[in-house]
């Protein structure tokens, strides 16, 4: 029997499919493959959109009888297999090109399976419809697999769609990642990771206390040095070669190739610090355990991505399914034991245990750059940057609940404070306009004596960004909601027109902007590196060493150091009197006012905080630029942020990062999907409200019965 709610779900996933197919989608990717000569998109879209209908009509059925919830899904990817038929037909008798300019190529096509289909026979040829028997048959395969699929366990459902998902984007992205680390290197990492892991959790089973948290570090490190010992016994160059044992099939090894270049300490350190983040792991915080697993599976499937190369066998994604699978499927159960025995953990130990991760982490962070490219370089820039200009914003509505759409003023006042007090206008030049295109930069040094360098204007950018934002919250306190959000539009509108405008052009430059904005750098006299001195250092005659931000990979630092001051100010915050009072503000602010919260000095804080750190970004991005235009501080840039604080979690920090790495990093990865960019983030954005309307990544309520069980039993100390 057909339900009524598959009859709507029917016509509102096929009426969204059909809209789909009428914009040429099947000939836009019908050259992209995910897997080379194997698999093509179109093939993955085709199979995706047939198994989400059948899935979206068979979940509300799931208590029915199961022939029940299978048959309906069968009769809504028939109905659409209809569909697309009847498209296949008007698209072949009927030229469509006045209309509909991107819609040809559909017979034959992947909904043909490739083959063409006659609808009227000719003298020669007679009528020929199989590829629309087999089209057919596929939607209703597809139909009766996603309606079995709703059958499946919840969290079987998870796993399985994550890990899909996740395995098609890694497919996709193969050609640009997979010379980032080799598969000997990644090994090199995992396996003293997994080894230390499995022997600190049998020594430690039952009692998180078992083994002191200092002879726990020493046991990982131990593994980690055994293991890099056994490497720097059976490498040598031929081991190591193209073609050696220890290399596979991608492109020579770095990390281990240390030992090859009178640099084994170095090795023993990288793999022995491996080994002491898997012993500390399963007792460690959810978070940090989590984290840990799922850095292992990343660079697992880095390097098999490189291990395959660009000719992407079917072999590699399948074992990158199956590794997904299991780290998925065994990340979250594993943290929750991890994180019971961390509570039980003496206070020193589990402050040990952190300061250990964090400096882990840290070392991921200062070398992970030397192993990225210039344009892979550009994207996580990219999305360091939305991230930190996220996690400001959320300052004003997440945390108080401020509408902010004029968030790209301050990011532009940032930006051209950076621009103006280091490079040659009027302010810093005397009264005299000079265009430094037309003359040395030993003359402007002469000519412009009032320059400073970045590191001198960035806390004036700062300061100058969180004062104008809090001078802009002074005329709007009583204001709440959509009358707030217009007024903090037109102020980012009026910064907008003051820079375009001709009379303040000798300043700011106009509609052509600053430039150039020379990069920043850093002179460290007397110093020698030990180690191989990357490309943003440069040795000056001997007396020392300039690091010069001067590029994708050196600028990757600077991001790095916003983001992180953003997260350290907003957290601290959050967890003050200050954060309390802002959340009290966004719950009512009546009620906070009578509570006796100061509203005023509130949400002027709010207005300084998210505007400081808007200015703080616009100072790095203009530092990697090196030019400041007003194209770049429009409408769209705020709503960019908007978005992805929306999507992530109002309020939450790992939210706005998971925000910053969908709606930023993603779409410039997969620049092949670009004619679809905008159609999927509106489709995300409504997917989100519909589904998740408080993000993917909710902030977590606080639970007042742990923090009094807290008050009335006390962690234990290192002096128990």
């Amino acid at each position: 029997m057909v339900k009524k709610s598959t009859i709507q779900r029917s016509i509102l996933g096929i009426g969204i499919i059909l809209i789909l197919t009428l914009t040429g989608i099947f000939n836009t990717f019908v050259r992209e493959m995910v897997i080379p000569n194997q698999l093509s998109l179109n093939t993955v879209i085709i199979i995706g959109m047939v198994g989400m209908l059948g899935y979206a009509v068979a979940y509300p059925l799931r208590r029915e009888k199961p022939l029940v919830m299978m048959g309906n899904a069968i009769v809504a990817t028939l109905a659409l297999a209809v569909v697309w038929i009847v498209a296949v037909w008007f698209t072949t008798t009927v030229d469509t090109r006045f209309v509909l300019q991107n819609l040809t190529g559909l017979n034959p096509s992947p909904l043909t399976f490739g083959e063409v289909v006659r609808f009227v026979p000719t003298e020669t040829d007679a009528v020929e419809f199989g590829g629309l028997a087999m089209l057919i048959v596929f939607c209703a395969m597809m139909g009766a697999i996603s309606g079995f699929a709703v059958l499946l366990p919840l969290r079987v459902q998870q796993v399985l769609g994550i890990s899909i998902v996740l395995t098609i984007v890694s497919s996709l992205l193969s050609s640009q990642i997979n010379r980032i680390i080799t598969f000997p290197d990644a090994m090199g990492i995992v396996i003293p990771f997994l080894l230390a892991y499995g022997v600190s959790w049998l020594l430690n089973r039952g009692r998180a206390d078992r083994l002191p948290q200092w002879l726990t570090m020493v046991v990982g490190f131990v593994i980690g040095s055994l293991v890099a010992g056994a490497l720097l016994f059976l490498g040598n160059e031929d081991a190591f070669g193209r073609d050696g044992v220890l290399c596979g099939l991608g492109t020579a090894p770095q990390i281990i190739d240390m030992g090859m270049r009178d640099l084994w300490w170095a090795l023993i350190v990288v793999l022995g610090m491996a080994g002491v983040a898997g012993a500390l792991a399963p007792k460690a915080e959810r978070l940090a355990h989590n984290v840990s697993l799922y850095f292992i599976a990343f660079i697992t499937v880095l390097g098999l991505l490189n291990m395959a190369g660009r000719n992407l066998p079917l072999h590699i994604p399948v074992l990158i399914f199956i590794l997904l699978v299991i780290t998925v499927w065994f990340a979250s159960p594993l943290g929750e034991r991890a994180n019971q025995q961390f509570v039980h953990l003496k206070r020193a130990d589990k402050w040990q245990g952190r300061f250990t991760f964090l400096v882990v982490l840290a070392g991921v962070v200062l070398v992970a750059p030397q192993f990225m490219g210039v344009s892979l370089a550009n994207n996580v820039n990219l999305i360091i940057l939305y991230a930190t200009l996220g996690i400001g914003l959320n300052v004003m509505i997440g945390y108080a609940g401020l509408l902010d759409l004029g968030f790209v003023a301050s990011i532009a006042i940032g930006a051209y404070t950076i621009g103006i007090l280091t490079g040659p206008n009027i302010l810093t030049c005397d009264g005299v306009a000079i265009n430094p295109n037309l003359i040395t930069l030993d003359e402007i040094n002469a000519l412009c004596t009032g320059r400073i360098n970045f590191w001198g204007a960035l806390p004036i950018a700062v300061v100058l960004s969180a004062v104008t934002g809090m001078l802009l919250g002074v005329p709007v306190l009583g204001l709440r909601g959509d009358y707030l959000a217009i007024v903090t539009l037109g102020f980012g509108e009026i910064v907008g027109r003051i820079i375009y405008s001709d009379k303040f052009k000798p300043l700011v430059g106009g509609a052509q902007g600053l430039s150039p904005i020379y990069p920043p750098k850093i002179f460290f006299p007397q110093w020698e590196s030990p180690l191989p001195m990357p490309e943003m250092f440069d040795a000056v005659n001997g007396s020392g060493v300039t690091i010069l931000f001067g590029n994708a990979v050196s600028m990757f630092y600077l991001y790095i150091f916003a983001f992180l001051l953003a997260i350290f100010i907003t957290y601290r915050l959050s967890i003050s009197r200050q954060g309390r009072s802002w959340r009290a503000l966004r719950a009512d602010e009546d009620v906070a006012e009578a509570m006796g919260i100061h509203t005023i000095r509130t949400k002027l804080m709010a207005f300084g905080v998210s505007s400081a750190i808007g200015g703080l970004g616009g100072a790095i991005l203009v530092a990697q630029l090196q030019s400041v235009t007003p194209e770049n501080y429009k409408l769209a840039f705020s709503i960019n942020v908007l978005a992805l604080v929306i999507i992530g979690g109002m309020g939450s920090i790992p939210g706005v990062i998971l925000g910053a790495v969908v709606l930023a990093g993603l779409p410039e990865l997969l620049r092949q999907l670009e004619s679809y960019r905008l159609l999927a983030f509106g489709g995300l954005l409504v997917l989100v409200m519909l589904v998740r309307p408080e993000g993917l990544l909710p902030p977590k309520p606080p639970k007042l019965t742990e923090q009094a069980r807290l008050l009335v039993h006390p962690e234990p100390t290192g002096t128990d």
